[in-house]
């Protein structure tokens, strides 16, 4: 038989072996491919963990971008106005003429930009975008609010209307940054009853999609945890109330030494506590309540350590988040430490934030001393910094607020945040 070509015998043989090695690479196959896929889970299981609970920051302890906040454009020249055929004779008339003006002082977009600089002589200005953030214009948001519900005029809730729909469109700006109170004011106009559903979510959109400042010792305390579906940053920790009396009398010792951090970012403080008690009483959440504990606290040490630091401005900020939390809370040592506060800054301030300070103060106490204290600020400002034609603020007559300096002199920078908050104040 040729050698060539294989018996019955062996062809028998070849077919059993072909049959083992399958039988036998299949054990090997699944042991292999069970590997491999075990592997595949393990890769997306640990990519889902490190993107929710490492590398994903959600708008509350997201970066603040400071570098792309600020685009100043070329200077501009002006023409002074000079007379306007009428000037506003109540605060009321003043309101609508800096209204008018600040919606004069939006980008091509719809978005306020953060303040006008004018030379000296009052003959070119520069306004500064607000870029990719639009943290500014949450206070004239706010202001017309308020001029609406003084007034009832119809072109106020149109324009916030647009404005409520520019804020929320994401083309327009990715998140809103937060360095003052997006929540504090936002809160108002969602409680007030004077917007659609659809427009109370997007007001609620801006104060929810705010991106904070996180501090790291906030960090260390704080936990991720999925509840009712949704991923929510947890306090672990209680934090506590001071003993706000010790620091009037300035007997009070913190346990923890201030951070580098501090430093870098303790103006945040005050303002982000009267921003999440806002959060607070918008859903209850105690997570909330512990941070604006949390950032008071952290502002009140500096406030002792640093006082050098503040200014009637912090001081004032200080003094309002110490109200918030009483309203909160409903200690009295929160409300007495607001008192000693303005005490020890209003007889000198010309601040729209101080007013609104007072003003708050009023609301809680009802003591006159307090609106009276606001009223004068106000005064002054409208005598010294509004600037219209037979006004002492007077520079090109365009109708916004000047900047008061912390030496007291105005100054030939208008800020449109400062501007809202007037607007809120005249119409009182």
């Amino acid at each position: 038989m040729c050698k060539l070509c294989p018996s019955v015998l062996d062809i028998d043989k070849f077919f059993l072996g072909v049959i083992f090695n399958l039988m036998t690479s299949q054990k090997v196959f699944f042991r292999i491919f069970f590997v491999v896929l075990g592997i595949i889970i393990l890769v997306l299981v640990g990519g889902v963990y490190y993107y929710f609970f490492i590398h994903y920051k959600s708008p509350l302890e997201a970066p603040l971008e400071k570098s792309s906040t600020v685009i100043e454009e070329e200077w501009l020249p002006v023409t002074p106005i000079l007379d306007r055929g009428f000037t506003p004779e109540n605060k009321l008339e003043i309101a609508g003429v800096v209204l008018d003006w600040l919606e004069g002082q939006k980008d091509e977009r719809g978005i306020y930009n953060i303040f006008l600089l004018f030379d000296t002589a009052g003959s070119k200005y520069r306004p500064v975008s607000s870029g990719t953030s639009g943290h500014i214009g949450i206070a004239p948001i706010w202001g017309r609010f308020k001029h609406y519900q003084a007034t009832g005029d119809q072109n106020d809730l149109r324009i916030l209307a647009i404005d409520l729909d520019t804020y929320t469109d994401r083309s327009k700006i990715n998140s809103i940054q937060n360095d003052f109170w997006n929540c504090k004011l936002m809160l108002e106009l969602w409680q007030s009853g004077s917007f659609s559903a659809d427009q109370k979510e997007k007001i609620k959109d801006i104060c929810w999609q705010s991106a904070y400042y996180y501090h790291p010792d906030l960090s260390l305390v704080t936990s991720k945890k999925l509840i009712d579906g949704r991923l929510r940053n947890v306090v672990e920790t209680e934090i506590k109330d001071l003993e706000l009396e010790r620091v009037i009398d300035k007997s009070i010792s913190f346990e923890a030494s201030l951070s580098k951090d501090d430093d870098n970012f303790w103006f945040y403080y005050a303002p982000y506590s009267s921003d999440f008690v806002a959060r607070y009483f918008w859903e209850r959440d105690e997570n909330d309540l512990k941070r604006a504990k949390f950032y008071f606290n952290k502002a009140v040490q500096i406030f002792v350590q640093k006082e050098e630091l503040f200014g009637d401005k912090e001081i004032c900020l200080l003094g309002i988040a110490a109200a918030d939390l009483f309203n909160a809370t409903q200690k009295r040592n929160y409300l007495d430490f607001s008192r000693f506060l303005f005490e020890k800054v209003i007889p000198k301030s010309k601040l729209p934030v101080c007013a609104l300070f007072t003003q708050e103060l009023f609301d809680i106490t009802g003591d006159l001393q307090y609106q009276e204290a606001a009223s004068k600020v106000v005064e002054i400002l409208i005598n010294r910094a509004f600037d219209f034609s037979q006004y002492g603020g007077y520079h090109v007559g365009d109708g916004g607020f000047r900047d008061i300096e912390g030496t007291g002199e105005v100054s030939s920078c208008k800020s449109i945040r400062e501007n809202g908050l007037m607007v809120g104040l005249l119409v009182k």
